[in-house]
């Protein structure tokens, strides 16, 4: 009999003994002399004298390893199967979420508008990890921590692009062992299980960088990587195009050479203007301003 079914045998025994039952029934592993183990459906009964002294037990077996190795390998199909499921699903609701977040970004007009949905996103799209975004402000030449999500937030409030190891090798940095790498500079204090940081780059120009890390002792699990990239792209893609689309307007309502404010910006700020003041029922006071001799400034 195999070492973990002895306690078994015996209670069944003792069981017959003590007259609680008639016939045992087990299924019960057997150690042959090569070692290989086998089971064995076991139906044993127990003789008694005719004072109701037991006299021997009598026992009937069945060799049944074969269809027990069929079941073993339909317990493991079938937790394949359901693993397999549960990933699918786990993949489609992140797809789902990257979806609306890409819809929710092409809609932002400012950068503003858009840091809300991108922590809304993540805190449903990463559960179990904590993470930050990070933007690069190009008049200060530093990285500002916009949003940060999870129990254990750890990124400082600014701090230099160099700092970042992602953004110096301008390559996705991924640490899964702590205390066999070095983090970045810029944390509170070293995030004490897994972490990945990936720098937002497009166009060779740098919009800012995305962390995520884990409690102590956890890695980041493959699947996470992948939907971390993934949201790393869209948010990029949408803040570059946003920058753009601001730059584009601010060139289109200044002057070049001037900086001040040019036709257009006066044509739309002075609809905008007598619509609100119809609406206030109030006034409006218009002042030009007619500088002489100011092209020739121009084309100096």
């Amino acid at each position: 009999t195999h070492q973990e079914d002895v306690a078994m045998t015996r209670d069944a025994m003792n069981q017959l003994i003590k007259g609680n039952l008639r016939i045992s029934h087990q299924e019960k592993r057997y150690l042959q002399k090569d070692g290989n183990i086998i089971w064995a459906m076991v139906s044993a009964s127990l003789i008694r004298d005719d004072n109701g002294k037991p006299v021997n037990f009598i026992m009937q077996m069945k060799d049944v390893s074969d269809r027990v190795q069929n079941e073993e390998k339909m317990r493991k199909l079938n937790e394949k199967t359901m693993e397999t499921l549960n990933e699918l699903k786990l993949l489609e609701h992140d797809e789902n979420l990257l979806n609306k977040l890409n819809r929710a970004l092409q809609i932002c007009i400012t950068a503003e508008e858009a840091y809300p949905r991108i922590n809304l996103i993540a805190q449903d799209l990463f559960p179990d990890l904590n993470g930050g975004l990070a933007v690069f402000n190009k008049e200060t030449k530093q990285m500002e921590t916009i949003i940060q999500w999870g129990k254990t937030p750890l990124l400082t409030k600014i701090f230099i692009p160099m700092d970042c190891f992602a953004i110096r090798e301008g390559n996705t940095n991924l640490i899964e062992d702590p205390e066999k790498s070095i983090a970045c500079g810029h944390y509170l204090k070293p995030p004490s299980g897994g972490s990945i940081a990936l720098p937002l780059i497009v166009h060779n120009e740098l919009i800012g960088v995305l962390h995520l890390w884990t409690e102590k002792g956890e890695k980041l699990s493959q699947h996470q990587q992948d939907i971390a990239a993934s949201f790393a792209n869209i948010v990029k893609l949408a803040l570059a195009n946003i920058n753009l689309r601001t730059s584009l307007s601010e060139l289109s309502l200044h002057d070049s050479l001037t900086d001040l404010y040019n036709r257009r910006y006066l044509n739309d700020i002075l609809l905008r203007e007598l619509i609100r003041l119809a609406r206030e029922k109030n006034t409006l006071c218009l002042a030009m301003l007619d500088i002489d001799n100011f092209k020739y400034f121009k084309v100096s």
